[in-house]
């Protein structure tokens, strides 16, 4: 019984300094990432959907894949603010990304109004400018998740 009580003691502590050890950014980091993999978040800034949409003729085609590319970004963007992360590193990349998607969403539903009508310069700058500030927050936030990868030693086997 002593033998048994000692190994059950000594089985308990290691569990508790393997639990102890854990990386929690890291573990947020993973659980992040099989969420936007299910979520499909990387189809949305996929630049071959975005070609395939400059491919078609129709105008009635083009407005409507602007808005479903809208609605699809808005959406994950939901969704992702929906997602529980209690790290701040892991919330600020949720955050940046959800911004991002809102962004892209409303680039394109701004974007559709003008498939069939000249796009006034004013608007043109707006949007440009908007672009523009998209482009720079999401690379910034590709570089954020990179830093986390280096800093937590995130493998790539860690995100199958």
């Amino acid at each position: 019984m002593k033998y048994f009580l000692k190994l059950l003691f000594v089985s308990l502590f290691s569990f508790f300094l393997v639990a102890c050890n854990e990386d929690p950014v890291k573990t947020e980091y993973i659980q992040y990432k099989k969420w936007a993999k299910e979520s499909k978040i990387e189809d949305i800034f996929s630049s071959s959907k975005l070609s395939q949409i400059q491919t078609m003729k129709d105008p009635e085609q083009i407005i409507a894949a602007y808005k479903n590319f809208a609605l699809q970004a808005d959406t994950i963007a939901q969704d992702l603010r929906k997602q529980s992360f209690k790290t701040a590193e892991i919330q600020g990349i949720q955050q940046s990304y959800a911004d991002s998607l809102q962004s892209f969403a409303a680039l394109m539903n701004e974007s559709s109004q003008y498939i069939t009508q000249e796009m006034p310069t004013e608007v043109r700058a707006k949007m440009l400018k908007d672009r523009n500030a998209f482009t720079v927050a999401l690379k910034a936030t590709i570089k954020k998740e990179q830093e986390i990868v280096e800093k937590h030693k995130v493998k790539p086997e860690d995100l199958k």
